[in-house]
């Protein structure tokens, strides 16, 4: 689908577009101002960024009771552990 589809799309739903000159930003934010709006909770970035760390976190804890069975001499439960997901 291309750029024009997709415009031609949105407009049909009810959307409004404001086309801007190649090179310019439409909001008139830098570089990093736009890193900071996009990453902020609620945010399609903000959302994934949360996910990445939940998953992070998931993972740790699955690494820390893995290390535990395995420091206990449960290794069978060690690998189920590490399995996991």
């Amino acid at each position: 689908m291309s750029d024009n589809d997709l415009v031609a799309q949105f407009l049909a739903s009810g959307g409004k577009v404001k086309k801007c000159p190649t090179g310019e930003s439409a909001l008139g934010l830098s570089a990093s101002q736009w890193s900071k709006e996009v990453s902020k909770p609620g945010t399609v970035q903000g959302r994934a960024r949360a996910q990445e760390d939940k998953n992070e976190r998931r993972a740790l804890s699955r690494h820390e009771r893995a290390h535990d069975a395995f420091f206990v001499g449960d290794r069978d439960e060690a690998y189920r552990i590490l399995d996991e997901d």
